[in-house]
């Protein structure tokens, strides 16, 4: 099934870390390391995003052979995924002006899954390091780019671009139901990069039809375990694009509570199509499926132990009466129900 774009007005940046700690300070109470490396990553984008442009420029004759070089000096650089598409002003946040540029570098940095599989402090400084590395990888290409007489920006997830769009049009994946990008080596466990030039390159066919998006139309497991019910079974134009929706003023609550919480991307199946964690993801869902509960119930046990093994899911299983999938824990009568006190995308 195809996603389609269509002409709508420019997307609107969700609420970024200093928003949401005026209405959740706890947000700010976060581990000195996941500090450091928000200073660093966001030091790295501020200091370092801009620089001079060699005035020796030299005359690209073939496109295709400098869009292969540039996309192994990024792989070089840390990319796992790049690809490359044309800069489209229609998915650049409003907040920021449109990047004067004609083409689009979109890269991909693979997260640790098992390390991911930690919902809570340990899974965030994961996500932090990612965020520090992209940082890095994008002011580096800018920079080798500029190399060639060529202007270049540096684009992480707080610059002007919306970065899923360019990269889902670089054919580097397609739109999952938890509004990630999902890609065939890594499925949704990748954050994303760009650059953004005028340097001469070779456009890559995209977007691409993997079969995710028609997947995903029968799979309910990213709606079945969010703790929020934040993401909506059925499709809706959403900055542009029509894809599957992510309600964030029900996800952001739940955001907050587990440190950026991550389930979602978690239970997706697709990460099994990562050899290194195929087997690792095929434990996790033996688990899920024997314990017989949701994944948002056993959260506090994952801050402390991850998903590791069986054993510490049956120790869940021995202690409590399981339930079926889909059934709700609460309701009517007055008992909490699962989106406990806090009933209420992507903030950093």
């Amino acid at each position: 099934m195809e996603t389609k774009i269509k002409p709508t007005g420019r997307p609107r940046r969700n609420r970024v870390s200093h928003e949401l700690e005026k209405d959740y300070p706890e947000w700010a109470d976060r581990t000195e390391e996941v500090k450091r490396y928000q200073w660093l990553w966001n030091g790295i984008a501020a200091w370092r995003r801009q620089g001079p442009v060699n005035p020796a420029r030299r005359e690209i004759t073939d496109a295709a052979a400098m869009s292969a070089h540039v996309k192994t000096m990024a792989k070089s650089m840390g990319a796992d995924v790049v690809g490359i598409t044309e800069m489209d002003p229609a998915h650049c946040f409003t907040d920021s002006e449109p990047p004067p540029h004609r083409y689009v570098i979109a890269y991909g940095i693979k997260m640790d899954f098992e390390t991911m599989k930690f919902v809570g402090e340990t899974s965030q400084l994961e996500v932090h390091y990612v965020y520090y590395r992209l940082a890095d990888v994008s002011t580096r290409l800018a920079a080798y780019i500029r190399s060639f007489g060529y202007d270049a920006l540096s684009q992480t997830n707080s610059d002007a671009l919306n970065l899923i769009p360019h990269a889902w049009k670089a054919g580097l994946g397609e739109l999952g139901r938890h509004g990630s990008l999902i890609t065939p080596e890594f499925g949704p466990s990748l954050r994303l990069g760009a650059v953004s030039t005028d340097l001469p390159l070779q456009v890559d066919e995209g977007p691409k039809d993997f079969g995710m998006d028609d997947f995903c139309t029968k799979c309910n497991l990213c709606t079945d375990h969010c703790p929020g019910d934040a993401i909506v079974p059925r499709k809706s134009t959403v900055n542009g694009i029509s894809r599957w929706h992510v309600d964030t003023p029900a996800c952001v609550p739940y955001f907050v509570k587990y440190d950026g919480c991550k389930i979602c991307l978690m239970v997706c199946p697709f990460n099994s199509f990562s050899a290194e964690n195929k087997e690792s993801f095929r434990g996790l869902a033996k688990d899920l499926a024997k314990s017989r509960r949701k994944a948002w119930e056993l959260v506090d046990g994952w801050k402390e132990q991850g998903l590791a093994s069986a054993p510490h899911w049956a120790g869940y299983y021995d202690r409590a009466t399981p339930r079926p999938m889909g059934t709700e824990s609460g309701g009517s009568d007055g008992t909490e129900d699962r989106r406990g006190a806090a009933a209420g995308n992507q903030p950093s």
